[in-house]
């Protein structure tokens, strides 16, 4: 049980953080124009959180073994 609860409170770290990073300006600029719905950030939200470590090995990947 400490094991699930220890996942996704990492996800849920990690999501915030890659959301804040990678996609918060991206998400503004398209709210104003009105090209962005809520719900969409809700469910990148929501991958992010369950498939975190498949996103944490590809950015790990992607910054310091193939430059």
């Amino acid at each position: 049980m400490l094991g699930i609860i220890l996942y996704f409170v990492i996800g849920f770290l990690c999501a915030f953080n890659w959301f804040k990073e990678d996609y918060e300006e991206e998400y503004k600029e398209a709210k104003a124009e009105g090209e962005a719905e809520d719900g969409m950030a809700v469910l990148l939200l929501l991958a992010l959180i369950i498939f975190w470590p498949l996103v944490f090995v590809f950015k790990f990947y992607k910054a310091y073994i193939a430059p």
